[in-house]
């Protein structure tokens, strides 16, 4: 069953203090105490100025210094940050023409928004639509825990009907938990959501997911950001390089990783000898 979190509280809050409570009060670590930062949250949605007020400041400014640590190309707006979150803000399209296709081999991106893929998040975070009917999702969950890590890997996806939020409401995405596919909305809309960066000692997959077939399609952020990475340390040839690579190598949750890596390692060992 979804858990849509209501907007109660017409209190309003700023920013700013969203952003001190976040700081003072909530564990990243814990999805209990990041939902219950929706009261505060749901708070900033009856600011009705601040995000204007945010991009007039920047307009003003000629957008000379704007967002330069924002790592997520638009639409996306970096709204402030913590020891453990930040905040963003996302433009959510009304048209299929910003949308994702994935094809298992490719995957070409006209935009940020992406538009009929099913994938899960290797982060929680709480989203709250502020602006607009809201994208659509078709929802799924699954257990990470008996997910081995191999694209063309069956997993056992549980429907879990579809996620459309109101103006004013709430939805915490739990990570490697909660799957969806999302929709574009009706009209264009924004949502402000509160992203976790807190990072746990093995830092978990996330996946794209073939539904029809109930197969993982791809892992992102695992391998295909860090081959690079290896292939220079194996050039190198480094010995102090190439031990971190085979304790990674065994104890990696990735099995891409896992096998890239005793491949690369045995055949730069035999080219040796």
């Amino acid at each position: 069953m979804l858990d849509i979190i209501r907007n109660d509280n017409g209190a309003p809050c700023s920013l700013e203090e969203l952003i001190e409570y976040l700081n003072d009060s909530v564990d990243f670590s814990c999805q209990h105490s990041i939902r219950s930062s929706a009261d505060m949250l749901g708070r900033l949605y009856f600011d009705r100025s601040f995000l204007t007020n945010y991009v007039l400041h920047k307009l003003k400014d000629g957008l000379s210094e704007f967002e330069p640590m924002n790592r997520y190309t638009p639409p996306s707006l970096m709204l402030g940050h913590g020891k453990d979150f930040f905040i963003r803000a996302n433009l959510w399209r009304a048209t299929d023409l910003y949308s994702a296709h994935y094809t298992g081999k490719s995957h070409e991106k006209t935009d940020i928004n992406v538009y009929g893929l099913a994938h899960d998040h290797n982060f929680d975070f709480l989203t709250l639509n502020y602006f607009g009917p809201g994208y659509k999702s078709k929802m799924f969950t699954y257990e990470y825990s008996k997910v081995v890590g191999a694209v063309g890997e069956n997993v056992e996806l549980h429907d879990n009907g579809y996620l459309q939020l109101s103006e004013g409401q709430m939805y915490l995405y739990r990570k490697n938990f909660d799957v969806h596919i999302q929709y574009p909305p009706t009209s264009d809309s924004i949502t402000i959501n509160i992203m976790s960066t807190f990072i746990p000692p093995r830092s978990p997959n996330q996946y794209v997911f073939d539904i029809a077939n109930s197969q993982v399609l791809d892992i992102v952020g695992g391998l295909g950001r860090q081959r690079h990475v290896f292939d220079m340390a194996i050039l190198l040839q480094d010995p102090e390089c190439d031990a971190v690579m085979r304790r990674i190598a065994s104890k990696s949750e990735c099995a891409k990783t896992r096998a890239y890596l005793q491949k690369k390692l045995t055949r730069a060992s035999t080219e040796e000898t």
